[in-house]
């Protein structure tokens, strides 16, 4: 057989398949990943139906961009198959051909051609963005997989459980590497009984084992069976399935999460070194479109869990404001979950929450509460309230400083005696039912 034959090709975002009709022969490549050092690797795949040894002929990895890993893989081949064969002739064309699929990504297009998104920029305001990467992140114990479990039936049902922010209901699919099914489904349950909601037949539960850029081919097809419109990834550490500082597992991670062609939502840990960043790699921070901090109150009774929100980036609008709510459990005498119900909080009104945050986020929530202009006396009294004491003089720097807030020239300039107010931190109130004053 010739090399320069060309065989009947299918090209998936992350499996090629190769059929070579004269030859009865298949090779799918499939699980592709690129290191900057080494090349890039595949899984192959070559069976026949030819005899006199039909059936599989090799299933191992392959480096595309190795000499020596070709021929080894071609040696292997070529001792279950007919001499007349030209198997190192095979091996290296199908490499090449993916390897070149493989890097040239999408066909250029023209951008206004492109399909404009549709009218809601949110699948579930403001915690997760419609068609992107969002992410909850926080210490362990501030119930980031509740939280993500609770925004799931909102979505699933179209009853929003996490305030009164439009959605946008679709199926949802919950992808877990670190708990198991009875544990999602007591809380699942419990979650609508608190509600009085009929548990939803439209989410979807998958126990992952392989990182998620292994198996990204399966739940591609999982998503599209069930006409996935959510995927939460539970957790992003263990779903990159190597080393979670390095960029290589990120990019591999997220590179996979967009082919699903969904929204996704992503629940991770935090930075040992700041609370503020989520674990590991930057890139986790850089490739998000929506990233959400976590916290918990550090004194919780025994039913109730206070926990808050702090958005720390958002690609497509300016920050929103901090979100906090209750969380209050009701078990039975053998400590099985009964009720889960989640309330809106006060996120002002926590000073434990307040006293955590810089000044300029502080005086971002004392104007989210009072809604009205204030001076900066009146900010003084009211962070005084919440146990935070500053001068004016450092409010009024700290407002200055920031283009979040500005002055009424109306009422006597950039003084101590000026009227402040808050530049708006959320997207236009079609988007919102608690649109900024």
């Amino acid at each position: 057989m010739p090399s320069d034959s060309l065989p009947k090709a299918t090209f998936l975002p992350d499996l090629h398949r190769y059929i070579y009709p004269d030859l009865q022969l298949e090779v799918i490549l499939d699980h592709f990943r690129e290191d900057s050092r080494e090349g890039l690797h595949a899984e192959m795949t070559v069976t026949t139906a030819a005899e006199p040894n039909p059936g599989l002929l090799y299933d191992d990895k392959i480096n595309l961009s190795s000499a020596r890993s070709k021929a080894d893989a071609s040696k292997a081949i070529s001792a279950r198959l007919d001499d007349s064969v030209d198997v190192q002739g095979i091996v290296v064309q199908v490499c090449s051909i993916s390897k070149r699929k493989w890097r040239e990504g999408a066909p250029t297009t023209i951008l206004a051609d492109a399909t404009p998104r549709g009218a809601a920029r949110y699948l579930l305001y403001p915690l997760i963005e419609q068609g992107a990467i969002s992410l909850l992140y926080g210490d362990g114990g501030s119930a980031k997989s509740t939280l993500a479990l609770a925004a799931a039936v909102s979505i699933a049902t179209g009853r929003n459980l996490l305030g009164s922010g439009k959605l946008t209901q679709a199926n949802v699919m919950y992808a877990d590497w670190e708990d198991d099914a009875a544990t999602h489904n007591e809380r699942l349950q419990a979650i609508c009984h608190a509600a009085s909601i009929p548990v939803p037949r439209n989410l979807f539960y998958r126990r992952q084992e392989a990182s998620l850029a292994q198996a990204i081919s399966t739940l591609r097809q999982e998503c599209a069976i069930h006409n996935i419109g959510l995927f939460i990834c539970d957790s992003i550490g263990l779903a990159g399935g190597d080393e979670p500082e390095a960029a290589a597992t990120k990019l591999a991670l997220f590179g996979a999460a967009r082919t699903l062609g969904v929204s996704f939502l992503g629940i991770d840990h935090v930075s040992k070194t700041d609370s503020r960043k989520p674990y590991g790699s930057v890139y986790t921070r850089n490739i998000a479109r929506l990233l959400w901090a976590v916290d918990k109150a550090p004194k919780p009774n025994d039913n109730r869990l206070t926990i808050a929100l702090r958005n720390e980036k958002s690609n497509a609008s300016r920050l929103h404001r901090p979100l906090a709510f209750h969380l209050d459990y009701t078990q039975d005498p053998n400590d099985r979950l009964i009720d889960l119900s989640i309330s809106s909080a006060d996120y002002s009104a926590i000073p434990d929450f307040m006293g955590a945050q810089k000044l300029g986020d502080q005086l971002t929530s004392v104007f989210w509460a009072e809604k009205r202009p204030l001076t900066t006396e009146e900010l003084r009294k009211a962070l005084s309230a919440q146990g935070l004491d500053y001068s004016e003089d450092t409010i009024r720097k700290e407002l200055d400083r920031h283009i979040r807030f500005a002055s009424d020239g109306t009422t006597g300039g950039r003084g101590n005696k000026a009227h402040w107010t808050l530049v708006s931190h959320d997207p236009p109130p079609s988007e919102a039912t608690d649109a900024p004053f």
